[in-house]
């Protein structure tokens, strides 16, 4: 998956198999991939696009107060909003590391909050808020903690 600030995402098949076809080197290349659908989202730029729940939906985001979820599978597009959030720029999405994990954390360097969202309904779980900004977040194994860190020097 590519994605950018065009306001397109584009889905590849990558290929890992050699092709019958030799480079200029004399080297068996593998087959160019094969690109399977072409999305525009008219009202975001994607700052991050991100494969969840073990690659059957995609996460896209941006400088926007919504993001999108992509159902690869059934090839549907939900548009999910905030909504009552003081956030206003979802750019910077943290997703959980852990197979099966449920967990997904946007952080706002403007209003200092880190928002959890669950990944499989795309529901506001709770917020967390830091002192100054959230820069950055991670998730600890088996999501027990999440780890927020800002401008103040401060880990949360």
């Amino acid at each position: 998956m590519t994605a950018g600030l065009d306001r397109k995402v584009k889905l590849f098949r990558v290929s890992a198999e050699p092709s019958k076809q030799a480079n200029f080197n004399n080297v068996a290349s593998t087959k160019p991939s094969e690109k399977l659908q072409s999305i525009f989202l008219p009202d975001l730029p994607v700052f991050s696009a991100k494969f969840i729940q073990d690659g059957s939906k995609a996460l896209l985001s941006g400088n926007r107060k919504h993001f999108y979820v992509l159902d690869v599978a059934a090839n549907k597009l939900h548009k999910q909003t905030v909504g009552a959030l003081e956030q206003k720029n979802l750019s910077n999405v943290v997703i959980s590391r852990d197979s099966g994990s449920d967990l997904m954390a946007f952080c706002s360097s403007e209003t200092g909050h880190a928002h959890l969202f669950s990944q499989n309904t795309s529901k506001h779980l709770f917020s967390l808020k830091l002192n100054g900004s959230c820069n950055a977040a991670c998730f600890s194994p088996g999501d027990r903690h999440l780890f927020a860190a800002g401008d103040q020097g401060d880990v949360y």
